[in-house]
């Protein structure tokens, strides 16, 4: 059997070149059509010249730019200052593991700018690739609109910032654990009382500062939050600070929760009350020795009292003995004694004056007899006399002739009857006054 000839050879080159040459059309006929279809862009950069070799007609959907606007356009173009900076630093990071086989490619939040001038987020990943001989020739990559994303990100961010720099601020302790009990975080406060720094606070277990029975404790206290999800409110427990310093704190307490509800730790809030407490076991000594001062007043008040009582008891008994006896001589002496001088032969006149005398003695002895009035007992003996005289409607001049002295010291006597009795400037008829004191109702 002959080879075949030069001539079918070559027809067979060139069969097998137009079939490949078809099958790329197709293909790539095939991936640009896919390309076209995609929301995401699809792009290849020359690592020459940073400029866009290919781009998918869906940047025009995403940035606003044309295929003609962005084929042979340099990156840094569509770029922000900040985005370009962080691009090159990651380049020349990512190139340097590339030449070494090392660089797996890398996904990458950066801002652009879109045709119309504001400012959109895109997510990129990017890889580099290289020719038939090895050599590292372009970067590949996928980047997607990710601005509502990255707004939301943000804004969750600043957020998250804001509540931040208000715990760190507040005078107040804010901390968050796990569901061990290790730390999360702590604000500037919980670093100020525990003494230690924020990078040593943080993974300590919250058991390092409290005595056995206070953790176990403060467990049963954790434990029933995680089984009931309640908060515990005002709960006070002893810890030690760095430098051993034991103080009281008064704490809250409640679940963590991730987004679909389920415990991931625990948070609250507490304050230092050491002070507080301090001042109050002070106030609690001072006012138990204030109380038992005034326990011991009312003591020595109430033995004051019980020895004013004998007194006032003693003075009763006296008074009613002082009557007693006043009462005995009035009636077993002086009565007696006049009613036998009134039968001892006296002239009318005489026997006159023996009865006058009589009933100004049992008026002068009656107060006495049924509880005297203070008033009365500064009445001096003469003016007890004018008195008895007035209450039986004597006029001065007759009082004058019957007690044998001048009208003008009757009329001295009356006077000082009425400022001793408390009726000066007052309207009171004496004898009216003298004979209502009978009938228990004085004028006003």
């Amino acid at each position: 059997m002959g080879s075949a000839s030069p001539k079918s050879k070559n027809a067979n080159i060139i069969d097998k070149n137009q079939s490949a040459k078809k099958l790329l059309l197709e293909n790539d006929k095939k991936y640009r059509l896919l390309a076209d279809r995609l929301t995401d862009i699809i792009w290849a950069l020359d690592l020459i010249t940073f400029r866009f070799e290919y781009i998918s007609p869906s940047v025009e959907m995403v940035a606003g730019y044309t295929l003609e606007e962005t084929i042979g356009q340099r990156l840094d173009y569509f770029l922000t200052p900040t985005a370009l900076t962080t691009i090159q630093e990651i380049f020349l990071q990512e190139y340097a593991k590339e030449r070494q086989g090392q660089c797996k490619g890398q996904t990458l939040d950066f801002q652009a700018y879109h045709k119309d001038g504001r400012i959109i987020w895109l997510e990129a990943t990017a890889a580099f690739y290289r020719n038939d001989s090895g050599e590292i020739i372009g970067i590949v990559g996928v980047a997607r609109d990710c601005t509502k994303r990255k707004e939301a990100e943000l804004k969750l961010q600043r957020n998250e910032e804001k509540y931040r720099n208000i715990l760190s601020n507040i005078r107040e302790i804010y901390y968050e654990t796990d569901l061990d009990g290790n730390i999360l975080y702590g604000n500037d406060e919980a670093v100020s009382i525990s003494g230690y720094k924020i990078r040593e606070l943080i993974g300590k277990n919250y058991q390092e500062f409290l005595d056995k029975e206070t953790s176990r404790r403060i467990y049963d206290t954790f434990l029933h939050i995680y089984q009931t999800h309640e908060l515990a409110k005002r709960f006070e427990c002893e810890i030690k600070d760095r430098n051993g310093i034991r103080k009281q704190l008064e704490l809250s307490a409640m679940l963590l929760k991730d987004h679909e509800g389920r415990p991931t730790g625990f948070c609250g809030f507490g304050r230092d009350v050491s002070e507080l407490k301090k001042a109050n076991e002070k106030m609690d000594a001072l006012l138990q020795e204030k109380t038992s001062k005034l326990s011991h007043a009312y003591q020595a008040i109430e033995k004051t009292n019980i020895a004013l009582q004998v007194l006032l008891e003693k003075k009763d008994e006296t008074r009613n003995k002082l009557e007693e006896k006043m009462r005995f001589n009035v009636s077993e002496l002086i009565l007696p004694t006049l009613e036998k001088l009134a039968s001892s032969g006296l002239n009318s006149k005489q026997k006159a004056y023996i009865d006058i005398l009589a009933r100004n003695i049992n008026e002068i002895v009656k107060p006495f007899l049924n509880g005297i009035p203070q008033k009365f007992l500064e009445l001096t003996p003469n003016e007890i006399q004018v008195l008895n005289f007035i209450k039986q409607g004597k006029t001065s001049k007759e009082i004058a002739a019957l007690m044998n002295i001048a009208a003008c010291t009757v009329d001295f006597h009356r006077d000082n009857i009425r400022r001793k009795l408390s009726l000066n400037n007052k309207k009171v008829n004496l004898r009216t006054y003298l004979q209502s004191l009978d009938l228990g109702h004085p004028p006003q």
